[in-house]
């Protein structure tokens, strides 16, 4: 996918309540074959570092690939592979951030 689309899914709890997550990423466990999604709420407010609590789940696609079904991760060995995949978004998105600190930066050295 070439152009960021905006998804967001709705996750009802135990008495009925409706919560907006905005799905954030998806990926897929090539060994497995099990897909697995990374949400945050929408409107979440950052914590004193800036940081806003991200859930994982696994998640099964409907046919037309508009939506599914997700479930909760239960195996050490699924939680061991979502937080490798945390640790490999959250290094892209640093290093995102430093070029963008780059690009800030007045060139140095350079005579106009």
């Amino acid at each position: 996918m070439t152009e960021q689309q905006e998804r967001h899914i709705t996750l009802v709890d135990a008495e009925g309540n409706e919560t907006l997550f905005e799905v954030l990423e998806t990926f897929k466990n090539e060994e497995t074959g099990k897909s697995y999604v990374f949400i945050s709420e929408v409107g979440a407010e950052e914590d004193e570092d800036g940081c806003v609590e991200i859930h994982a789940y696994s998640y099964v696609e409907d046919e037309t690939g508009e939506g599914g079904d997700i479930f909760p991760i239960e195996t050490d060995e699924e939680w061991e592979f979502v937080e490798s995949k945390m640790e490999e978004l959250e290094d892209q998105i640093n290093a995102l951030e430093d070029e963008e600190d780059e690009d800030d930066q007045p060139n140095k050295g350079q005579v106009k």
